[in-house]
């Protein structure tokens, strides 16, 4: 059998190995795809390839995962507050309040930190981000003990950047795929329109640096040896600034197929980069410069020969796109096709401003044209937010785009398989907004309180407190990501029990990057939101404690009653106790966060909850929850979910029955 058109089937059979060996959920995707395999190639070629790819994977050489206080090496990333340091057999993330540069050869002491799991469903996982990006380590630096600055390629190319702030920032994305301050707004812009990938350092970049470099040199040289005179200094070029996956990945396949064009196509070429990469490491496959770089290119390899071929690109990249921002711009396409030309000229402008001074004037021109193209672009903020994407959703959505794919190669017509896709869309899109059941979800801010109420059938959404850290914007860094990973692009009401900042320092935030109705901050004595009955108690009486003033909120949702008591103290408990005397209550928001000052014997002989729930952060500075506070729940035989322990949780209702997901 010839290996070519062939190697894209051992590809995807290393994909879907390793997915079963990442999350086991993925095994029978994988024995499913095994069938096919063999059939398109043979048992003995597929046994061999599995086998030599696990024991490839299992024997290869490893990173020393050993914590070492005093570490030597070289910066290979420098950021304002961290760098990253490649020692010998490990990486090394510094966090840091000093000045470093890439490619300084450091010694410092260091004081390990924790890496920080995943505490929210869809959220940040510091982990998982630590195995993509190949490091190692996580450290706070304790001590500068060797600094050497040497001139280096980058060094080289930041001397002859423009004195110009905006410009400068511009030069250095395109040419080292730097980000600094200067230009954090306007990409989050770029992000925010989905035409990032014009402007972050590439493999398009990467041609556009290939063409120009070929059109210069055919001046000087015969055009036998300028192809190669270029791959020499493309090689330079790309491992001599910042580890990028995608440049690796262009680089790789032109000069490989460059070498074997007469043996193999170029997705076979891609095949071998791809099936590389991934045995280096595996946990690329949660990297999103990797699912881009490969994903994509896969679907202009795909849809080459098609006609409309970058609106074909544009719609199978569009799960890649609600997995990573979890909505779409529905002028991004236009956006992305207007730019195209102007950046790949602007490019060219940037790497000649390097060596011709002259150059900056126009440059400038070019950069003052392009914030205003983005400004304008701004104003058309249409976006479609979508939940993330489901297994489900994506193997049915890339079955009928393969059905597309095959059926515009043969030129025949796909008005179904159209049909289809825009159906599993608007479904998919319905099914994120308007959920079967009601969910109650404790969100881990840390030291800090929030708790969101969802509605099914699209009744309403209700947040209960905001948290707050003064050390980062927990609404746009926690709260909304969350928001829009489930579909939710607003929020009817917004409860505030007290001012104390941990339970409303985000809604500033909250209320200037989200859609928020009615925020709620004084007592008032009832309101009906779908199925969701919200009473306040009153123990009438002042109380000059901020805590003792939280609102005391009382739900009722199918039969189920809920009491949020805010931060009140034993005193408020008391003051209840003396005026309902008993009331009905399944589930309890744990008053302060378990603190000793509340939680007291009175509470339990006013309420008898099944379930609390505390939200604290792990190892406070405060020792929240008391153990007195823990041991009394136990003492009672109430179930205890807490957020330092499990992260966030949801308590899921449907008709009379609930369910507890952690």
């Amino acid at each position: 059998m010839s290996i070519r058109y062939h190697l894209i089937y051992y590809a995807i059979a290393l994909f879907l190995l390793v997915l079963s060996m990442l999350n086991y959920i993925f095994i029978f995707l994988f024995l499913f795809y095994l069938y096919f395999f063999i059939s398109k190639t043979s048992f003995i070629s597929a046994f061999l390839f599995i086998v030599s790819v696990l024991l490839i994977l299992i024997f290869k050489p490893q990173y020393d995962l050993s914590f070492h206080s005093i570490i030597e090496g070289k910066v290979i990333e420098a950021k304002d507050n961290y760098c990253i340091v490649s020692c010998d057999h490990q990486n090394v993330k510094v966090y840091h309040q000093e000045s470093f540069e890439y490619g300084d050869e450091v010694q410092f002491k260091i004081k390990q930190l924790t890496i920080q799991k995943q505490k929210n469903d869809y959220g940040y996982d510091e982990e998982i981000y630590f195995l993509s990006h190949d490091i190692q380590i996580k450290a706070s630096l304790v001590k500068v003990l060797k600094l050497e600055h040497k001139d280096n390629f980058v060094s080289f190319i930041e001397k002859r950047l423009s004195h110009n702030e905006k410009t400068r920032s511009y030069q250095r994305l395109f040419l080292l795929g730097v980000k600094d301050k200067y230009i954090e707004d306007d990409y989050h812009q770029l992000l925010n329109l989905s035409i990032i990938h014009l402007f972050a350092l590439s493999g398009m970049h990467l041609s556009y640096l290939k063409k120009l470099l070929r059109q210069l040199l055919s001046f000087f040289i015969q055009k036998n040896y300028c192809d190669w005179i270029v791959y020499i200094f493309l090689f330079y070029y790309i491992t001599h600034i910042p580890y990028s996956i995608s440049l690796f990945r262009a680089f790789y396949m032109l000069v490989l197929y460059e070498l074997f064009k007469e043996y193999l196509n170029m997705l076979d070429i891609y095949s071998i980069v791809f099936i590389f990469f991934l045995l280096k490491n595996p946990y690329y496959l949660y990297n999103y410069s990797f699912l881009f770089s490969f994903g994509i290119y896969f679907f202009v390899l795909l849809c080459k020969d098609i006609k409309y071929s970058e609106f074909y690109v544009y719609l199978f990249s569009i799960p890649f796109l609600i997995y990573t921002q979890n909505k779409i711009n529905i002028f991004s396409l236009l956006f992305s096709m207007c730019l195209t030309l102007f950046v790949e000229l602007f490019y060219e402008v940037i790497i000649l401003s390097t060596f011709l001074p002259f150059i900056e004037l126009p440059l400038s021109i070019m950069v003052s044209l392009l914030n205003k193209m983005i400004q304008f672009t701004s104003l058309f903020d249409s976006y479609i937010i979508f939940r993330n994407p489901t297994l489900s959703f994506i193997i049915i959505f890339y079955y009928i785009a393969a059905k597309i794919i095959m059926k515009r190669q043969l030129q025949l017509k796909c008005l179904k398989e159209h049909s289809l896709i825009i159906a599993l869309m608007i479904a998919f899109l319905i099914y994120g907004k308007y959920p079967l059941y009601a969910t109650v979800t404790m969100i881990d801010v840390g030291q800090g309180d929030c708790c969101l109420i969802r509605l099914p059938f699209f009744q309403g959404s209700v947040l209960i407190d905001t948290g707050g850290d003064r050390n980062y914007d927990i609404a746009t860094t926690t709260l909304i990501p969350y928001f829009h990973s489930i579909g939710l692009d607003s929020l009817d009401y917004v409860y505030i029990s007290h001012n104390d900042y941990d339970h409303c320092g985000a809604l500033e935030s909250l209320e200037k990057n989200f859609n928020v109705k009615h925020v709620i901050k004084q007592y008032e004595e009832k309101r009906q939101i779908g199925d969701l009955t919200i009473e306040m108690l009153n123990t009438h009486k002042t109380y000059s404690s901020s805590n003792d003033q939280s609102l005391l909120m009382k739900l009722k949702l199918y039969g189920y009653h809920f009491l949020f008591m805010g931060d009140a103290s034993i005193e408020v408990e008391k003051d209840l106790l003396e005026q309902y005397q008993h009331i009905d209550i399944h589930f309890l928001k744990v008053s302060h966060h378990g603190s000793q000052t509340s939680s007291g014997v009175e509470l339990f002989e006013l309420i008898q909850p099944q379930i609390a729930m505390i939200s604290v952060k792990k190892n406070n500075l405060y020792k929240h929850p008391s153990d007195k506070v823990i041991k009394r729940l136990k003492r009672k035989g109430i179930m205890i979910l807490r957020t330092d322990e499990i992260g966030m949780f949801h308590l899921c209702f449907y008709k009379k029955l609930y369910y507890i997901f952690e």
